[in-house]
């Protein structure tokens, strides 16, 4: 097996997005295989009780993962969770040597892929494409409901923006939030720094302890409720039941989407809040006319604006073996 291919499908595992660029997977390597499992010093211990927010970054992991692998022609049989449910391994990529040709579009997609944050033009998204989410979503058995209409629009943004005043208000919510945001020129490998999340370069500096200390949920849901009117669409990607399995499903299938997303041109950005406010939740499910849960609320739209990418772990980091990560820095 060519090492440094597989090297690259860890380097690309690492670039998928998290909560709070959490990061929260670590890797292992087998002589034919890749293991991905949760690492648990890397999750939301306050605001993500119910560990939805970690499984679903595994989940655009396991993604980045098996399409790197199939991109470099190594695919060859992927397991989820080989050693059941409760535990911490994911999943178990086998993959095997072949001559096919290496395919560089995806393997870039998966390199420009990234959260943008800016209120959107005002430009319709395809139905065509709408329609292949969709269907993306089915091959996973997860519902996705597309929202267009602009009177639908107001009232999430206005749901969302009372869920987002209601999380500021929680001191340990801020505490936690203000331990991952980053100033501009951090030189750590995670969390997120100002300039991946619009906030102005002086600013950033003073960003974490601002969080931490002053309620600014008004100011925050004000700005976010301007940024989903600015929106063409939303897309609400829900479970029929919440376990692990499922959970992890609506990741990858998000993951999915989201390089699609990159692929055609458009950009998109993840919303937090009203998934997480349960004060709202009933709400939100009135509003989609659905008993399922949602579990991910996404702008999509077009924007001019770019943003430098947010910082990553270095994959050889993140492997559970000194030994190994020994082993492979030889090939660095």
């Amino acid at each position: 097996m060519n090492r440094d291919l597989i090297n690259k499908v860890l380097y690309y595992g690492t670039l998928a997005p998290s909560a709070h660029n959490t990061q929260p997977w670590k890797f292992k390597t087998n002589k034919e295989s890749i293991v991905l499992s949760k690492d648990s010093n890397r999750v939301l211990g306050y605001s993500d009780t119910n560990g939805w927010e970690t499984i679903l970054s595994l989940g655009a992991c396991l993604t980045n993962l098996v399409e790197s692998s199939k991109a470099l022609g190594l695919f060859s049989e992927l397991k989820l969770f080989p050693n059941g449910k409760e535990d911490s391994v994911i999943a178990e990529i086998f993959l095997t040597d072949s001559a096919s040709r290496v395919d560089e579009e995806t393997l870039e997609i998966i390199e420009s892929r990234q959260t943008n944050r800016a209120n959107y033009q005002k430009k319709e998204v395809s139905k065509t494409l709408i329609k292949r989410w969709i269907e993306k979503a089915q091959n996973y058995s997860t519902t996705l409901i597309p929202i267009s209409e602009s009177s639908l629009i107001n009232q999430i943004s206005e749901l969302h923006k009372e869920a987002t005043e209601i999380a500021f208000a929680d001191p340990k919510f801020r505490k936690e939030l203000s331990g991952w945001v980053r100033n501009s020129l951090t030189k750590k490998h995670d969390g997120m720094p100002g300039y991946s999340t619009n906030i102005p370069f002086p600013a950033s500096f003073i960003g974490p302890w601002l969080i931490k200390n002053v309620n600014i949920g008004k100011m925050q849901g004000s700005m976010e409720k301007a940024a989903i009117l600015s929106s063409p669409l939303l897309i609400i990607l829900l479970a029929k039941v919440t376990n692990t399995e499922e959970v992890l499903s609506v990741g990858r299938v998000f993951e999915e989407i989201a390089l699609d997303i990159t692929r055609e041109d458009l950009v998109y950005a993840p919303l937090g809040a009203l998934i997480e406010a349960p004060e709202v939740s009933k709400d939100f499910k009135r509003i989609l006319r659905t008993e399922e849960t949602p579990l991910m609320l996404i702008r999509v739209g077009y924007s001019d604006k770019k943003y430098k990418r947010s910082p990553k772990e270095l994959w050889w980091k993140l492997l559970v073996s000194n030994f190994l990560k020994n082993f492979f820095l030889f090939d660095i």
